[in-house]
């Protein structure tokens, strides 16, 4: 059995579309080198999208550290992925994020200022995840 442990660091926003409310963002995570997930996509809910992003975190690191020779025994093969930290407190940062981003984007829209003044708000919001 291989363990994996995983850091989450930072989340942050690359790009902002006002028109179509697309929001590209990025996930910068650790398993001995740092990777990023990037994601775009209109925020709906932000708590299921931070669920999500958390399965797929998983899923990719299963994927990238998968081994595949059974030399030493059936369990070998079995990646088990270890993410520092409290899972339910990473998913609630994560949760907050999304959800301030699109709380700038509903404030925005009533204050009804231009595309450029919303993408330059929302564009390049980050937050630590450590």
């Amino acid at each position: 059995m291989k363990a994996v442990d995983v850091t989450l660091k930072r989340a942050e926003v690359l790009k902002f579309d006002a028109r179509t409310g697309e929001v590209e963002f990025r996930i910068i995570i650790n398993d001995g080198k740092d990777k990023a997930i990037q994601r775009s996509q209109i925020i709906e809910d932000s708590e299921q999208l931070a669920k999500d992003m958390f399965q797929e975190i998983r899923k990719k690191m299963k994927e990238l550290h998968k081994s595949s020779s059974l030399e030493d025994g059936p369990l070998e093969t079995i990646t088990m992925v270890r993410i520092q930290g409290d899972e339910e407190v990473l998913i609630e940062r994560l949760t907050k994020f999304f959800g301030s981003i699109r709380e700038k984007m509903k404030n925005a829209k009533m204050k009804k200022l231009s595309y450029y003044d919303i993408e330059r708000s929302i564009g390049g919001l980050k937050t630590d995840l450590t």
